[in-house]
């Protein structure tokens, strides 16, 4: 028993040492703060995740700074509107679904479903681009699509 119990603790410490693992895993507490964020209205800690250089391109609107990224999230008929928030990381589960752009930066693509005050609901998808700092990730990039009517 102990040396089963020796054998899954060096395992997942092998694992954990994967730097696309730590990255996936950092992919997925951004869009779990976000969603938080998002459906509690909290735009501050929402802007906050976001490098003060961010750029996105959501559907027909482009922006490259922090303050054109406030100014979506307080104007846009869908984010401003927002109740429930759900991101998931996506991709074809037979390549990685993270991938390291650069030094210290990866990108992942992901699935969103906001369902509105008036309870429809809308999917979109996108990709973000992120600089792996340690604890204090930023968001560096973000394109999505325009979002759709699911019901």
């Amino acid at each position: 028993m102990r040396i089963l119990i020796a054998l899954c603790l060096v395992v997942s410490l092998v694992w954990s040492k994967d730097p696309k693992d730590s990255a996936l895993q950092k992919a997925r507490f951004i869009l779990k703060k976000m969603d938080k964020a998002l459906e509690s209205r909290n735009l501050a800690q929402f802007l906050k995740m976001h490098d003060k250089n961010f750029q996105f391109q959501f559907c027909k609107t482009t922006g490259k700074s922090v303050s054109d990224l406030e100014h979506v999230l307080k104007t846009d008929p869908y984010l401003s509107q927002t109740v429930v928030s759900k991101h998931h990381v996506s991709g074809d589960p037979s390549i990685p679904l993270i991938e390291k752009v650069g030094e210290k930066q990866w990108s992942f693509k992901y699935d969103e479903y906001l369902m509105l005050k008036d309870n429809v609901v809308y999917r979109s998808q996108g990709s973000i681009t992120f600089i792996d700092d340690g604890a204090n990730s930023k968001i560096i990039y973000a394109e999505e699509k325009c979002p759709q009517k699911i019901f």
